[in-house]
């Protein structure tokens, strides 16, 4: 394990980090049973339509005006919001707004300290110190993300006790749904750890996975002019 990921005491919660325990036993089970489930996973396969017809009017758009596509920062911002949506039931922000900007800017400083070579991973000794100081701004870069999601976990619970609340179904109410009923013993610390987990290692696969469904989709519409993505729905 890196020492980048004791940050915040994230390896004591984090499910891809602790060892097999009751905890991870349950996290497991809850991941298996409620969040990624078939029927869950199908009742969101709408979202990752729209977000790959929105990338392709996008790149059109930007083909309009003549204007340079990056598409790795598109695919980016494309699967950010597909989690958002996914998780949260919200989009992230305007890709070009100053929120969704800061974000990007802390996922990519976690994944760049997350890389870094650090002397503490091979020479435990050097722990205590931190030498090059990863785990320090891996704390900083944390604490920003988890302070995000619980603040949403408890926007959440509150409007859940209104009258006129409607119900998401997304992985947030599903996780306060697990909390509320006692199905499963599950703190505020660790659920926002369990998204922390979700949304980057859940969004590496999504990246790749969107980035050649999406490049395919982009590349048959130029060249034919028709929607791929509709095409094989109808066959």
């Amino acid at each position: 394990m890196i020492d980048a990921i004791r940050a915040c005491q994230h390896h004591e919660v984090g499910l891809t980090w602790i060892p097999v325990s009751p905890l991870w036993r349950t996290l497991r089970k809850v991941c298996n049973t409620h969040v990624f489930a078939s029927m869950k996973l199908d009742a969101t396969q709408y979202l990752r339509r729209n977000k790959i017809q929105e990338l392709i009017a996008n790149v059109g758009e930007s083909c309009h005006k003549g204007e340079a596509i990056k598409i790795g920062q598109a695919v980016f911002d494309t699967t950010i919001n597909l989690l958002f949506n996914t998780i949260f039931s919200v989009d992230l922000a305007d890709p070009n707004s100053s929120s969704a900007q800061e974000f990007r800017k802390i996922v990519c400083d976690i994944m760049v300290e997350a890389g870094e070579p650090n002397l503490a991973n091979y020479f435990p000794l050097l722990k205590k110190i931190d030498p090059k100081g990863v785990r320090r701004w891996m704390t900083v870069h944390f604490n920003k993300l988890l302070n995000l999601f619980g603040n949403m976990f408890d926007e959440r619970r509150q409007s859940r006790q209104s009258q006129d609340y409607s119900v998401s179904n997304d992985v947030l109410d599903t996780l306060l749904d697990i909390i509320e009923g006692g199905i499963e013993k599950l703190s505020k610390i660790i659920v926002t750890n369990l998204l922390l987990v979700i949304l980057f290692f859940f969004s590496s696969s999504f990246s790749f996975s969107l980035y050649k469904q999406s490049c395919y989709s982009i590349y048959f519409h130029v060249l034919c002019g028709r929607d791929i993505l509709a095409l094989l729905e109808k066959s």
